[in-house]
């Protein structure tokens, strides 16, 4: 099971997940006045600069699961601590490794905030390229739905690997490309 979740649109997780079926959970990373947010099971894009609050209403009014990737990186628009402990009754998944963090110990933290405060805790790729997939994931003992996800999740085992410094450019280098396409 993979989450695509690009910047701003469900557009293309849906495409593949036409292609692929059900392994594909259709997300979206929003940008909202406080930072990113990811949500996963979405039918819909959620428009971003919506406060943190109105995004995550928006995530649950369609069903989804509200995931908080690297809440503590204030270099890639993390939610910070304070926002955390604000929307703490509605954080599904609290990503606990980003494999494109720079400063490593944000991952430490962010672990430590999950373990303190009872989150479910997530992992994420950061991609943003194919050579950066499959750095981090979990491995689930069984296909989950969309009810049993977060069980699934609790119960997996984590595998975790930084991707090269490099790849704290991807998504610069994304930009890039698209406006000279």
């Amino acid at each position: 099971m993979v989450a695509i979740t690009d910047h701003h649109s469900v557009e293309y997780a849906q495409f593949v997940q036409k292609k692929l079926g059900e392994k594909i959970i259709v997300g979206e990373e929003m940008s909202t006045l406080e930072g990113h947010v990811i949500g996963l099971f979405l039918h819909k894009t959620i428009p971003s600069h919506l406060s943190l609050e109105d995004t995550i209403e928006e995530i649950k009014r369609q069903g989804g699961l509200v995931y908080i990737p690297h809440a503590l990186d204030s270099l890639r628009h993390g939610i910070g601590l304070e926002n955390v402990m604000k929307s703490a009754n509605n954080i599904d998944i609290f990503e606990v490794f980003n494999a494109r963090v720079i400063l490593k110990n944000q991952n430490t933290q962010a672990k430590n905030v999950a373990e303190s405060m009872g989150f479910l805790k997530g992992l994420g790729s950061d991609a943003h390229n194919s050579q950066a997939l499959g750095y981090s994931y979990v491995t689930i003992s069984s296909f989950p739905t969309k009810q049993t996800f977060k069980k699934t999740l609790s119960d997996g085992i984590f595998h975790t690997q930084y991707l090269p410094f490099s790849a704290f450019f991807y998504p610069k280098i994304n930009t890039i490309r698209k406006y000279l396409s």
